[in-house]
């Protein structure tokens, strides 16, 4: 535990003299304590005698025993007897005076001028109230020195002192606020609740790793009376919620909460400040340096060392009577061993006795050998049963995993349901815009219909009105007639021209469309033959890295590996690979299936045991040697014949030379690859699989993985993922030289460039056709923007010759030559309209045809994926069971088996027990009687024996005891005398060494009282002296009663005599007591001290003073705060750096964060 805060003036008192640890706090806190009652007899002064083995009679009872006195008489023999103590207690606290006063002294003057520096632990940070009394919600920050609470009265200054007291574990009685913890909660709330954050820094901290800078302590109350706590850190998480935790805290910080002297609330201090009798102000001088407390514990320990004492003398008077006891039984023993030679005939007995159990055991012991064969015979029947059951279980499920694979493989319908669902959005969008285009179109013709008709009535009517005109006008209007007819024959032409462009516009651009997607397709063709003319050139490249390193191929920095793992001790069999090492194709046409199927296994390494592959993984990291896979399998050269097909068939281990038989076995296990068939093609493979009743798997040469599930049950056909050109297995099964090898590559590029060459030659010629076609596109663009231009100024035109020709027509036919213009420009307004529609329409009719046939397409997908989904379900179906029953066959076999097994192991425990004990017995018959040849029964020889003994019991009887009696009690009445007088010599020793350290520590307790007394009285008298004023403070250890008389100034002057406190005003006598206040605080330890309405008896002259002592007796505090609570104005205090005034609002009963002064 972490060493306790020294007291202030620690530097005054010897190590040896101060207790070695305060007294611990009570683990209930809330038990009743009563206040300035405890007392402290005279014999305090001197260390308890306690070696005598009974207590000394009181003076009293010794009287009692002689002739009885006159009262007076007695009377005045104790006053004397009191009298020659005083002298004495006066003679030794006068040399105690002389020894240590100019230390004392010393000590006070020096600090006088030095500044406390504030605490590191146990300073209260933060207090913070919820519903708690008056308060709704209130936070108070406080300094770590000097902290002054002030407000009105009824503002809730004492609450904070409450909330604080009551938070560390106080309880509620001890506040005088309440009778209990419910009380505290605010009127009309349910739950209250305190916090209190204390700083927690330094090499004192309790426990810092765990709570950090600041520990918070939170107490919450219930209107039921019920209450809890929580002991946080600094970022609120909580550490406990025990009370423990909390006494704990409280105990390593010395935060004595519950001293009164350190926490004097409102009630306490106004009774201390007047009204404190001597007897209680000694009793506050004893708790609050908590000496009271260490003497009722080292009075605790009197006490029970004395039962101790009295406990040994009891035990040490039955000592006598043990050891006679003991002389009985040995007396007893030595009268029955005169009886050990009638016992001849029954040693005899007892021999045959032994021999004949030591045959009946032999006879036991055969009988047990031929059940043990027995069960043997069973246990390899079992056993037969059970690898049969297994084999038929692995078949399962293996079929089980192929067809699990298949469904794992099967398409995943939600993109094709997606892209369906997709193309009908897009299908419906466009019918909708075709739908649309229609119906504009027909509106159109509509209105183009009514048009024509006015049109054709307007021009009906003009020809009549220009008959009519004509005949007035005629050389004239005939030569205008001749220019407007010849333009409306060039207007005509020209907008026929406009309506053919858009068609020849859309021609265009799909021939542009059909030339996109092949020159997309070329691009991609050409993309990929690039690609394929890189993976060649890396295979070029590969090859001739293995050239120069046969390892290269299977990984990279395999080498280093491979010494490495030589140099190792290894727990199994040394690591062995790569694998592909050890395999070789036996005949090469196979090596395109076997790179995908059995390629990525060729790098790999076998190892036995977890361990091994724990190491050889590190090695791989340290040497950089990736994506290689390590195979733990047991070395295990299994008979793999029972799984393979007739001979007649090729299968993938037969189509391999495997050097290395451990190789072959973890290729069988991993890849099954004893039942793989080989074929040319998919077609082959299928017809193959079909004729074998129980179905297989293949690999054909044109990439296909074949499956048939046997009897009918179904089959499955996927392709095999194609290796990249640049794939490192290409190198894996590969036969002929180096330079073969690169040729071969070396012509595949030569061929790839030759195809990238010609589909070049061949996009050149489409791109030629794509730019003579953007040309036209462009062309027609520009035709069609000029005739409309052209169109405009015939128009404009053909309307001046008429405007011309109808200058002096009546005014009907110039309106009607304006209605029917302003017709056609109608009608030519609705054709513009008509030929985006048109496109519009057809765009929408071209985009559908590709998306109808993708969507049916996809709905054919669906059909096929779900029908297939349904075939594998079933299988699977069918595949669950079968390997359930399967299993089921194993379990029961396993199950016999093992109860076998356990019969056996039982039958092998009691053989080996048969055996043993006949090895036992007969060992021990050996030693202790002579062979008996062919003895009798057991029964029988036990019969005699009986009835010989029960002739010697007989006698035993007529004793009352049998010699065998006789020695157990000797040996019993030994070992308690023995153990009675070894427990007297422990216990002699313990409560001698008790009563040592008590003595020890009663002398020290009588220093450390006298040592604080003379300090308080030295304190007090320099304290008065800051104001002139002189006093003397007597503390009678004796009468248990500590005083104080004083002498102001003025009395000095005059009658030079001090007075009782009682014959001071008011002020003076406040001041007097505030000084003894401060110089007790200077005697004790608690690293925080509170103070409630300490000034309330004082006038403003003596308040002023006070606090500037309080103030400057606080600066000099070391590592201590102050919280001092008034209802006074402070504004003519003057105040330093060090304090810090919290000012409460006035009584609204909802304060909120405390404003600071």
């Amino acid at each position: 535990m972490p060493s306790k805060r020294r007291n202030q003036d620690s530097s005054d008192v010897e190590e040896s003299a101060t207790p070695s640890k305060r007294a611990r706090v009570s683990e209930d806190r809330d038990s009743e304590e009563p206040e300035f009652t405890q007392g402290t007899q005279s014999q305090r002064d001197e260390p308890i005698d306690i070696d005598e083995d009974e207590e000394e009679p009181s003076q009293s009872n010794k009287r009692s025993k002689g002739k009885k006195k006159p009262a007076r008489e007695e009377e005045e023999e104790e006053e004397a007897e009191e009298s020659n103590e005083e002298e004495d207690v006066d003679a030794n606290e006068e040399n105690f005076r002389k020894e240590h006063l100019e230390s004392i002294r010393k000590s006070i003057a020096e600090k006088a001028n030095q500044q406390g520096a504030p605490g590191k632990v146990a300073i209260i940070k933060k207090i913070e109230l919820h519903n708690f009394m008056c308060h709704k919600r209130l936070t108070v920050n406080l300094g770590e020195q000097i902290n002054f609470i002030i407000g009105h009265n009824g503002s809730g200054k004492s609450a904070i002192l409450t909330a604080l007291v009551l938070a560390l574990g106080t309880k509620a009685s001890m506040t005088g606020r309440g009778s209990g913890i419910k009380s505290f909660v605010m009127e009309g709330e349910k739950v209250a609740e305190v916090e209190v954050t204390i700083k927690n820094e330094g090499p004192e901290a309790y426990k810092p790793e765990v709570y950090g800078k600041s520990i918070v302590v939170s107490r919450r109350f219930t209107s039921e009376g019920s209450s809890n706590y929580k002991i946080q850190t600094e970022h609120k998480k909580t550490v406990s919620t025990k009370r423990e935790e909390l006494t704990a805290m409280c105990d390593h910080m010395q935060l004595q909460m519950d001293n009164p002297m350190n926490v004097l609330t409102q009630d306490s201090s106004r009774q201390f400040l007047s009204f404190t009798h001597p007897r209680e102000k000694y009793q506050l001088f004893l708790r609050g340096t908590q000496l009271a407390q260490l003497m009722e514990e080292y009075e605790i320990c009197a006490e029970n060392i004395a039962k101790a004492k009295r406990l040994i003398e009891q035990k040490r008077a039955i000592i006598p009577e043990l050891k006679e006891n003991m002389n009985m039984y040995k007396g007893r023993v030595k009268e029955a061993e005169k009886m050990i030679a009638r016992r001849d005939g029954v040693e005899a007995l007892k021999a045959e006795l032994a021999w004949a159990h030591i045959k009946g055991k032999e006879q036991e012991l055969e009988k047990a050998i031929r059940d043990g064969s027995k069960l043997q015979e069973k246990i390899a029947t079992l056993r037969n049963s059970l690898q049969e059951a297994e084999i038929n279980s692995e078949k399962s499920a293996e079929n089980l995993a192929t067809i699990e694979a298949l469904v794992a493989q099967g398409d995943d319908l939600t993109p094709l349901t997606a892209r369906k669902q997709e193309l009908g959005d897009l299908i419906k969008a466009n019918k909708e815009e075709v739908l649309q285009a229609t119906a504009n179109e027909r509106e159109i013709n509509e209105a183009v219909r009514r048009c024509n008709d006015t049109i054709d009535s307007l021009t009906k009517k003009i020809e009549e009105a220009l008959a009519k005109l004509r005949e007035d006008r005629q050389g004239k209007e005939e030569a205008i007639l001749a220019k407007i007819k010849d333009e409306e024959e060039k207007l005509a032409k020209i907008t026929e021209r406009i309506r053919d462009i858009p068609d020849e516009i859309r021609t265009q651009k799909d021939r542009k469309a059909e030339i996109d997607n092949v020159g997309n397709s070329m691009k991609s063709d050409m993309d990929r033959l690039r690609g394929e003319i890189v993976g060649c050139e890396s295979q070029i490249t590969q090859i001739r890295d293995t050239a120069r390193n046969e390892l290269a191929k299977f990984g990279e920095n395999l080498g280093p590996v491979l010494a490495a793992i030589q140099s190792e001790s290894w727990t199994g069999q040394a690591p062995l690979g790569p694998i592909g090492k050890y395999v070789k194709l036996r005949d090469e046409k196979w090596a395109p299936i076997f790179r995908i199927m059995l390629g990525s296994q060729m790098s790999g390494f076998v190892v036995e045991n977890g361990q091994d592959r724990q190491k050889l993984l590190r090695i791989m990291q340290q040497y950089r040697c990736s994506n290689t896979s390590i195979v733990v399998a047991k070395f295990d050269l299994f008979d793999y014949s029972r799984g393979e097909p007739a001979p007649e068939y090729l299968t993938a281990l037969r189509a391999l030379d495997i050097e290395n038989e451990w190789v072959k076995r973890v290729l069988i296990n991993g890849s099954h690859i004893e039942s793989i068939y080989l074929s040319d093609t998919r077609a082959q493979g299928e017809h193959l699989l079909s004729t074998i009743p129980r179905g297989g798997t293949g690999w054909s040469l044109d990439l296909f993985i074949v499956r048939n599930f046997g009897g009918g049950s179904g089959k499955s056909t996927n392709f095999m993922e194609k290796l990249r050109h640049e794939d490192k297995r290409h190198q894996l099964f590969i036969g002929g030289s180096i330079t073969d090898n690169v040729n071969r590559w070396t012509e595949r590029k030569a061929d790839l460039e030759r195809q990238l060459q010609e589909i070049n030659l061949r996009g050149r010629g489409f791109r030629q056709t794509h730019d003579e076609i953007t040309r036209t596109l462009k062309a027609l663009d520009d035709e069609n923007r000029r005739l409309s231009q052209e169109k405009t100024q015939r128009d404009r035109k053909i309307s001046n010759f008429r405007n011309e020709l109808h200058q002096d027509a009546p005014v009907d036919l110039t309106v009607l030559e304006e209605s029917r213009n302003e017709t056609k420009e109608e009608k030519q307004s609705l054709l513009d309209q008509f030929v985006p529609i048109t496109a519009r329409k057809q765009a929408a009719n071209d985009a559908n045809r590709p998306l109808v046939k993708e969507q049916d397409d996809i709905r054919k997908k669906i059909r096929d994926i779900e029908d297939k989904k349904h075939e594998v379900s079933e299988q699977l179906e069918k595949a669950t069971m079968d390997h359930l029953k399967a299993k089921n066959a194993v379990t029961h076999w396993t199950g016999a088996l093992q109860r076998e097994e356990k019969k056996v192991t039982e039958h092998q425990e009691m053989q080996s027990v048969l055996e043993t004990e006949f090895e036992e017995w007969t060992v021990a018959a050996t030693e202790n009687f002579a062979l008996v040849e062919n003895p009798r029964k057991a029964p029988l020889v036990k019969k005699e024996l009986d009835s010989l003994k029960a002739a010697l019991e007989k006698g035993d009887q007529e004793r009352g005891y049998t010699l065998e009696e006789a020695e157990d009690d000797l040996i019993r009445a030994k070992e308690i005398y023995r153990k009675a007088g070894l427990e007297i010599k422990t216990m002699d020793e313990l409560t001698k060494a008790l009563s040592d350290a008590l003595n020890d520590r009663m002398r020290k307790w009588a220093f450390f009282r006298d040592f604080r007394t003379l300090q308080t009285k030295e304190m007090f008298a320099y304290l008065l002296g800051h104001r002139g004023y002189f006093g003397v403070l007597k503390i009678d250890h004796i009468k248990c009663e500590m005083s104080l008389k004083v002498r102001t100034d003025d009395q000095a002057n005059t009658q030079g005599k001090d007075k009782d406190p009682k014959a001071l005003s008011g002020g003076e006598k406040s001041y007097s007591t505030i000084c003894l206040l401060l110089a007790m605080w200077r005697s004790m330890s608690c690293p925080v001290r509170c103070l409630d309405e300490f000034d309330v008896f004082m006038d403003s002259v003596n308040r002023r003073i006070s606090m500037k002592l309080m103030i400057s007796e606080a600066n000099i505090a070391e590592a201590t705060q102050h919280i001092l609570i008034t209802p006074q104005d402070m504004s003519a205090i003057q105040l330093g750096s060090t304090v810090r005034v919290q000012r409460m609002n006035d009584p609204g009963r909802n304060q909120g964060i405390l404003a600071a002064v």
